[in-house]
């Protein structure tokens, strides 16, 4: 069951019978009550502390954001919990029992790759079907979430979104999986590693996610600069591959890129940094939200609590006198608002460690760390904690991680077992 759990990472928004119950939570539900007569396989450790630690932060503000709780703020702090269990706890149990497995990383592997592939299909499917035979956007496949609109004044083609609600969460998988992936594909002939990553940057392209491009790209270059003077075999083979496959992408898209380029990633750099200029939407652009965030945050240091700002909203009303957004756009945004500082600084600090475990993964490190940059980047432009993508990444570490500490010490006791019989002779 875990392994269709992993399969069914990408479909967070299809094949589910409500928005806030995805398919990857549904069946993550299921190997929880599958665990629980084994009390082996659910256990805590001390990290965990600090994630509960941030829960209690922002709940705490609801003691002064009393006039402005509802439904909503109780929502979203029943979805962080649910999450925080469902998407980060019990896969981090079952990710530690694979592992353990022969071959355990490499079943992972292949597993998100099949993922990656069947999802960079379903996309270029819908781009066609969409663009070029005018089907409905849920003609393949009906979403939960039916909001998502599609601009016209940023792109000359309707995006297509893949499994998820909008095309920039979809590419999160894509952040997901892709190192992973493509350290699994390095020992496979060159052809098939061809092949493979056409159809996958294709699928990736046509999400035309600012945000992902710009997380991805910095990962890369880290993957290289940083490991290219460890591995640089392994290195070079892998950026031949990626440069032929650019080389070919720039040759059949050239047009279309400059206006990716142009039309959409500027444009939406512009509108972050300086406002709308661009964009001409004052009251929702990136900056402003932006600016909402450091607001509150200055005012309410120990922040205003979970979903606060989404209630707010839906009432049309302003907290203390401060325009509200339903989201933060920024996952430490996001924290920020709800936990305040300490909360804040308390994730980051989660998030680093987590990093640094990644790198300490001698065999795997060169997949878990540019994955964690890719993620942790693409997250401070989105907030997006429901998602299980970054939740199943600092799972997949910590197990890594964990098993690599408990081989590690098997290897002492036989070393010190080694040490003293030939002491006795």
């Amino acid at each position: 069951m875990f392994h269709l759990y992993v399969l069914s990472l990408p479909f967070v928004d299809v094949l589910s019978f409500h928005p806030w119950a995805p398919l990857p939570l549904m069946i993550c539900l299921l190997l929880l009550l599958r665990a629980v007569p084994s009390h082996k396989v659910l256990s805590l450790e001390r990290d965990d502390t600090t994630l509960f630690a941030i829960i209690v932060l922002g709940t705490i503000p609801y003691i002064w954001s009393y006039d402005y709780l509802g439904p909503k703020a109780t929502n979203h702090l029943m979805a962080l919990t649910t999450v925080i269990v469902l998407s980060y706890w019990v896969p981090r149990q079952w990710i530690r029992v694979e592992l353990a497995a022969k071959h355990g990383w490499n079943n992972i592997s292949k597993l998100l790759a099949a993922a990656l592939f069947i999802t960079s299909v379903y996309i270029i499917a819908e781009f066609v079907a969409t663009n070029a035979f005018g089907v409905s956007r849920d003609g393949l496949l009906p979403h939960t979430d039916l909001t998502y609109k599609f601009d016209p004044q940023i792109l000359s083609y309707k995006r297509p979104r893949g499994f998820a609600s909008e095309p920039g969460h979809m590419a999160l998988f894509y952040e997901l999986s892709v190192f992973i992936v493509w350290r699994f594909l390095r020992a496979k002939p060159v052809l098939v590693q061809l092949g493979y990553w056409a159809v996958v940057l294709a699928g990736f392209i046509l999400l035309s996610s600012t945000a992902a491009v710009i997380s991805i790209v910095i990962a890369g270059v880290v993957y290289v600069a940083w490991y290219g003077l460890k591995r640089p075999r392994e290195v070079l083979g892998g950026l031949a591959v990626a440069v032929a496959l650019a080389i070919g992408l720039c040759w059949l898209t050239a047009d279309q890129m400059g206006d990716f380029i142009r039309d959409t990633a500027l444009v939406k750099v512009d509108d972050m940094l300086f406002g709308s200029r661009t964009l001409g939407l004052a009251r929702s652009s990136r900056h402003s939200q932006y600016q909402v965030v450091f607001d509150l945050a200055k005012q309410y240091p120990a922040g205003i609590g979970y979903g606060v700002t989404s209630q707010t909203f839906a009432q049309g009303r302003t907290y203390e006198g401060i325009e509200v957004f339903p989201g933060q756009i920024s996952l430490i945004g996001y924290f920020l608002v709800s936990a305040g500082y300490l909360g804040a600084l308390l994730f980051i600090v989660f998030l680093a460690r987590r990093l640094i475990r990644a790198n300490r993964c001698v065999h795997l490190q060169s997949a878990l760390v540019p994955t964690g940059i890719a993620l942790f980047t693409h997250h401070m432009f989105v907030a997006e904690q429901c998602l299980p993508f970054l939740w199943f990444y600092l799972a997949l570490v910590d197990a890594a991680y964990s098993c690599q500490r408990r081989r590690e010490r098997a290897t002492a006791r036989l070393e010190t077992l080694y040490v003293g019989q030939v002491a006795r002779r």
